[in-house]
């Protein structure tokens, strides 16, 4: 969305239908606000929506919608950002794009991007579109939290725990760049990023495993895979990983040539993403050995 316009808070509720998307992920999420804690923006999926859904009966959640590689994008994150670090953890903000999210987009009505919404006891309220400036949208918060407040949804989101046993692990600073690109929605720049990183550190299982993340979203962003590995991606971002892993398996059964290479590789890329410890890799990765050998 080029053109910015000014914040306006709605005197009503819009009418847009989120009760089958919340009630979809509502197996997949629990409502604890616990998790969703810390300062910053939280990415959020079509898989956990239902957990922002039930966080904003305690406290109003922000929802910004972002365009990858969009300097007004980052310009909107960016903004809210620092608007957010000031509220005390009395709202969340989570970041949400299409390429991770298509169903809460697609909830949302959204055909412009950056465009942003409050989400108050489940209840979305447009707010505004553009990247306005931050004095207009503290003015828009501000509003925002009087209506909570008025409503009594007027909670604080609890601290992330610290241990005091053990210091928190520092992440290399070579990591750098590449978190940098993924949190401006800089996708292909963050791939070539874990890439240089792996070449200089080729045991770090860290960088390889943001890697297999950051090609994923990479590849949403782009769309220009085939058909197969476009839906076990569009399966695998949406929570369902069982769906996607025996979608590639029965796939994998009938390809041959490059084509079963692409897709075993995928769901080498998926395993990377999850670790060798979570028990849908270890059964799929059974699974994928008998099927091969």
């Amino acid at each position: 969305m080029n053109e910015q316009t000014q914040p306006v808070l709605p005197s009503s509720y819009g009418a847009i239908d989120l009760s089958q998307l919340a009630s979809r992920s509502e197996k997949e999420a629990s409502p604890s606000s616990k998790a969703e804690s810390g300062l910053g923006a939280m990415p959020v999926t079509d898989a956990d929506f239902n957990r922002f859904a039930q966080i904003s009966k305690q406290v109003p959640v922000i929802l910004v919608f972002l365009e990858s590689n969009c300097p007004t994008s980052a310009q909107a994150l960016e903004i809210l950002e620092k608007i957010e670090s000031k509220m005390e953890r009395r709202l969340l903000l989570g970041k949400v794009y299409k390429e991770v999210a298509p169903q809460v987009f697609s909830a949302f009505q959204i055909s412009e991007t950056p465009v942003t919404f409050a989400l108050i006891n489940e209840r979305p309220v447009p707010l505004y579109g553009g990247s306005p400036t931050e004095a207009e949208v503290s003015s828009v918060i501000a509003q925002i939290m009087q209506m909570c407040q008025q409503a009594g949804i007027n909670g604080q989101l609890e601290a992330p725990p610290v241990e005091e046993s053990t210091a928190p692990e520092e992440l290399p600073e070579e990591y750098t760049p590449a978190l940098e690109a993924e949190t401006n929605g800089l996708w292909e720049e963050a791939v070539s990023a874990w890439k240089k990183i792996i070449l200089k550190r080729p045991t770090d299982q860290i960088a390889k495993q943001k890697l297999a993340q950051a090609e994923l979203t990479y590849r949403l962003t782009a769309g220009n895979q085939s058909q197969a590995l476009e839906t076990a991606d569009s399966l695998f971002v949406s929570g369902e990983k069982e769906k996607c892993f025996d979608y590639l398996l029965k796939q994998l059964a009938e390809a041959e040539g490059e084509e079963a290479t692409e897709l075993r590789v995928r769901l080498l890329d998926y395993f990377k993403i999850l670790g060798n410890d979570d028990a849908l890799v270890k059964e799929t990765r059974s699974k994928l050995a008998t099927l091969l050998f």
